[in-house]
């Protein structure tokens, strides 16, 4: 069975879904084969993506991030562990970017390889820069991210946390956390600058003899190196000041450090955050209306079970009094197609003869019978 790095099924109502679990465009599996299977899910008018991935092949990634744009369908997208490089691109293609907090959110900038002479490098180095300015483009646009931070962010080859992604606008939604679901293949990622939390979960429960993560592990975070205590100044020499030592061992902030310092004091997200608390607000007040109205139905709802349950009693002793009045015509010997019309005026007397019938019994019915024997048959067939 050929391997692949997607599964797409389409539901029962409209919708479908598509989960992207690996590396994108490889093992032969390109752009090609997941459009020709997109289309093949026909008319569904929600899309759900599921991603876990360490990125892939760039083209392949724009060409799936602009089929999700340009799909008709809502489409929602969801990191379910990891989406890095390429597969963040994905993640930018929906209305809705849902994210747990202790998934991750990479992006950073493109890279690859080329031989040849000088000038093949020069213009593929040109073509990185412009790809670079394409994904920067989207996470600008998708995001609201300045662009010269998201340049920054990218340079540093940022990882995001749910909380972070949804504070700079990369996602739109936090959801509850989940399981790590899947290792990949550290080799084709650089995982330099990581954040400990996910080279933990690649690593948990990995044969100590093929940890790929050893070494990175072991290794002091870049971002926040320890602190060295100065050596002892000869005596000749003036020692520096204490607060200069310090200044020079305190950790640099990060770009991403820096820009959610700026996002937490910023007007602009101050007014969306208040923004998103309205809308909040707004849908659980719509909920409690909802939730009225069918605490309002609940009894009318039973009310009218109740009388549905009386109207079925009520149709199936109809059903036996006719058959019952059946029973009785055949035993009289007439049949009711044969008996003469009846007038307003008689029907009412045969009705009032029928009621001295049924109050009759022994001897005293028998003979009352052979009397009214015809206004007695004509009051039971208009029963």
């Amino acid at each position: 069975m050929k391997r692949t790095w997607y599964a797409m099924t389409a539901q029962d109502d409209g919708s479908a879904q598509i989960d992207i679990h690996d590396e994108i465009g490889f093992w032969g599996v390109t752009f090609s084969d997941f459009i020709r299977d997109l289309k093949a899910l026909g008319p569904v008018d929600r899309i759900t993506v599921s991603l876990n991935s360490p990125g892939g092949e760039i083209t392949d990634g724009l060409a799936i991030y602009n089929a999700l744009r340009n799909h008709a369908a809502s489409v929602t997208t969801r990191v379910e562990g990891l989406a890095a490089s390429m597969a963040s691109i994905v993640f930018m293609a929906g209305e809705r970017r849902e994210m747990p907090d202790n998934a991750f959110l990479m992006i950073h900038n493109p890279w690859g390889g080329v031989v040849g002479e000088s000038e093949d490098l020069r213009k593929y180095a040109d073509l990185l820069d412009k790809m670079r300015g394409t994904l920067a483009n989207i996470y600008t646009e998708r995001g609201g991210v300045d662009p010269d931070a998201v340049s920054e962010l990218m340079d540093e080859e940022t990882w995001m946390t749910g909380a972070e992604a949804i504070a700079l606008g990369f996602a739109t939604d936090l959801t509850a956390p989940v399981k790590m679901a899947a290792r990949f293949d550290i080799a084709r990622l650089n995982m330099s600058q990581a954040p400990d939390a996910l080279k933990n979960s690649l690593t948990e429960n990995a044969p100590a003899e093929a940890d790929p993560l050893a070494e990175v592990v072991e290794q002091p975070d870049a971002a926040t190196p320890e602190k060295v205590e100065p050596e002892s100044a000869p005596a000749d020499e003036a020692p520096e000041p204490a607060d200069a030592v310090e200044q020079d061992n305190k950790p640099k902030l990060s770009a991403l450090q820096r820009l959610l310092a700026k996002v937490s004091g910023d007007d602009k997200a101050k007014a969306r955050v208040t923004e998103l608390e309205s809308t909040v607000g707004t849908l659980n007040a719509e909920l409690e209306t909802l939730r009225a109205k069918v605490a309002d139905l609940e009894p009318k709802a039973t009310q009218l079970a109740f009388i549905e349950a009386e109207l079925a009693k009520l149709e199936a002793e109809a059903v036996t009094a006719e058959a019952k009045a059946a029973e009785i015509v055949a035993q009289s010997g007439f049949e009711a197609e044969n008996l003469p019309p009846v007038s307003a005026s008689d029907a009412t007397t045969d009705e009032s003869i029928l009621d001295q019938f049924n109050g009759l019994s022994g001897e005293e019915r028998t003979k009352f019978f052979k009397e009214h024997r015809a206004a007695i048959r004509r009051a039971q067939r208009n029963l």
